[in-house]
């Protein structure tokens, strides 16, 4: 398998020279050929030949690459994937083509193709469903050519692809802003209920903990909080929601804690009426991006005296509190005791009422 065959079609080369005049270029398609043609008439080329082969995009990436004499030129490295899906019979694959078009246009034209006159054996799918072949067709082209790609959609991803992803993921600011809201939201209702007994509730939102408008803490130990040991510096976060008997939780982003660590953020923070505020040894030289969790013991979103519990009424399915009635009374452990001189007058039937039962039970002849 060495694709040592391929050329720019006419009209792809056209394609690609109006790219460089301010043009945009998108390759939205690519095809297999299942029959290889002459070498030298790849260029007039217009479709592949054989069977067509429905093939999938990965993507466009800037590459270099040698040219005819050995120099480094600016490139475009389109991903080629071929599988086997759908296909019941084996085939031998002897050409891949990309397809495009210009902005204005409606109709896809071939811009490249690679040729294999021995070709690559591609099985029916039942046989090798995991069958996977990569390939790059470079496009020696000026970096500054508006070239794009239509990704086919549910294409298989390679591991490499996904490596990839994830560090592009992992490199972005805000790429876990999402996932700590959601995760700092189900971990602060849960503890609510744990530590107060009772279904609490959580305000969560995102802030910014800013590098501007520290103030030098000059107070000494007179305010609580303040100016404690090297943490010297602290600045409010100002947010109307915010009440004095609120508990914070604040979890920094990523690309936050490398100037929270710079600045020696104190790890902890306290709400005052209107604000969040932070302590800090230094004054930090970047905004600090964060979520923020306000805890409150009561549903309503303030603490309210620590929250309130209603004991519902006993009933013959439904554990309960009762009052005690005449002749009940219970020991200072809970014991419950009855002390009347039995039921009631009235909870007995009297002999009338006997006598009226039986009849209508056993009736005279």
């Amino acid at each position: 398998m060495s694709w040592n065959q391929s050329a720019y079609t006419v009209v792809g080369a056209e394609m690609l020279t109006e790219t460089l005049s301010g043009r945009k270029l998108t390759i939205t398609q690519a095809f297999g050929g299942t029959e290889a043609a002459d070498e030298g008439s790849l260029g007039n080329a217009t479709d592949v030949q054989g069977e067509k082969i429905t093939l999938g995009l990965m993507g466009i990436e800037d590459a270099e690459a040698e040219d005819s004499e050995g120099n480094l030129v600016p490139a475009k490295k389109v991903g080629i994937m071929i599988t086997n899906e759908g296909r019941s019979e084996t085939c031998y694959l002897h050409q891949v083509a990309v397809f495009g078009r210009l902005d204005g246009e409606s109709e896809d034209r071939m811009i490249y193709i690679l040729q294999d006159e021995r070709g690559i054996e591609v099985p029916p799918e039942a046989d090798n469903p995991d069958f996977e072949v990569d390939l790059y067709a470079v496009i020696f082209i000026s970096n500054k050519a508006q070239i794009t790609v239509n990704v086919t959609a549910g294409t298989r991803v390679t591991p490499g692809q996904v490596k990839q992803m994830i560090e592009a993921h992992n490199d972005s600011p805000t790429a876990h802003s999402g996932i700590i809201q959601q995760a700092m939201s189900q971990a602060v209702q849960q503890a609510v209920a744990q530590v107060s007994g009772m279904v609490g509730s959580a305000i969560v939102k995102e802030i910014t903990i800013p590098a501007e408008g520290w103030a030098l803490d000059e107070t000494g130990s007179d305010e609580p909080h303040m100016g404690m040991d090297e943490y010297r510096y602290y600045v409010d976060v100002t947010d109307e929601e915010v009440t004095d008997d609120q508990v914070p939780i604040v979890a920094l982003h990523k690309d936050a804690l490398e100037t929270a660590k710079q600045a020696g953020l104190c790890p902890t923070a306290q709400t005052v009426t209107g604000a969040v505020r932070f302590w800090a040894r230094y004054e930090p030289m970047q905004d600090m991006a964060a979520t923020l969790a306000l805890l409150s013991a009561s549903g309503s979103g303030q603490t309210g005296g620590g929250g309130t519990y209603v004991l519902p009424v006993a009933t013959a399915t439904t554990l309960g509190g009762v009052k005690l009635g005449e002749g009940f009374s219970t020991t200072p452990d809970g014991t419950l005791s009855y002390t009347g001189t039995g039921l009631p007058e009235d909870a007995f039937a009297q002999p009338d009422e006997t006598q009226e039962m039986l009849d209508e039970v056993l009736p005279l002849a």
